[in-house]
């Protein structure tokens, strides 16, 4: 798999469609309709790059519903991209006073609130996110309820958060590299290398890991598994932060990729 690892966000595309008020009205002429295929839109704009347009389409079905909550959820995640914070929390709160209990929302705001706020406090949003029987991808939270656990300072939450993960869904890779790096920073090779090999074997060659296996590799004095990952590296992730680092010899062993 030619990517790099992405934390989880997730993209508000379900929403309950409720049936036309008017009895002469479709479904498909109806406000709630018209929000979903809006929202639908701009969430597939966004995840394509086109932010502008996803603003544009997600306005669109604010206007056509002004109760339809996925649409706030995304107009955060766009918001949050450009840095807009204030209106990002607006739309986030928002959502959520529509709908309180949606995980993939309470997700999403609380990795809004770890990156731009006081990660202690984002916790309880991924807490719910991941004990609410219905959501399908629990791993998401836990995965990033992991990651903020290690911008607070404790390993050990992150530990357990993305073991929890892997208990959901086995093929994870963010929790497999995560635990892979985690284990190297706290100088535990044998786990570090276990994990590592894990994650080739779920998603191939990410620069993420290519660059850790680099890391290892010079930290056990492995000099052809050392040239092995530098080369894969440089072939295929040359413009990579990771690959730039490569080239400057940041062999720095507590640093992150």
């Amino acid at each position: 798999m030619k990517m790099g690892l992405l934390f989880l966000v997730s993209l508000m595309l379900a929403g309950c469609v409720t049936t036309a008020s008017n009895p002469n009205q479709s479904v498909e002429q109806s406000p709630a309709y018209r929000a979903k295929l809006h929202t639908e839109l701009g969430a597939t704009y966004f995840s394509r790059g086109a932010y502008v347009v996803a603003l544009h389409e997600l306005n669109t079905a604010i206007s056509d519903d002004g109760d339809y909550a996925p649409a706030y959820g995304m107009l955060g995640l766009v918001y949050f991209h450009f840095h807009e914070n204030d209106k990002a929390e607006i739309n986030f709160r928002k959502a959520l006073t529509l709908t309180p209990n949606d995980p993939d929302l309470l997700n999403n705001y609380g990795w809004f609130v770890c990156q731009t706020r006081d990660p202690s406090k984002s916790i309880s949003y991924f807490r719910r996110a991941w004990e609410n029987p219905l959501y399908a991808t629990p791993e998401k939270a836990y995965d990033n309820g992991g990651v903020c656990a290690l911008k607070m300072g404790n390993p050990s939450a992150a530990d357990e958060d993305f073991h929890e993960a892997l208990k959901a869904n086995p093929q994870d890779a963010i929790a497999i590299y995560q635990l892979a790096e985690l284990y190297f920073k706290q100088g535990n090779n044998t786990d570090a290398n276990i994990f590592l090999i894990r994650l080739f074997r779920t998603v191939g060659d990410t620069p993420e890991g290519l660059w850790l296996g680099v890391r290892l590799a010079h930290r056990e004095h492995l000099g052809k598994a050392q040239q092995a990952y530098s080369s894969r590296l440089l072939k295929e992730y040359p413009d990579s932060s990771q690959a730039k680092a490569l080239r400057h010899g940041k062999w720095n062993n507590k640093a992150s990729s």
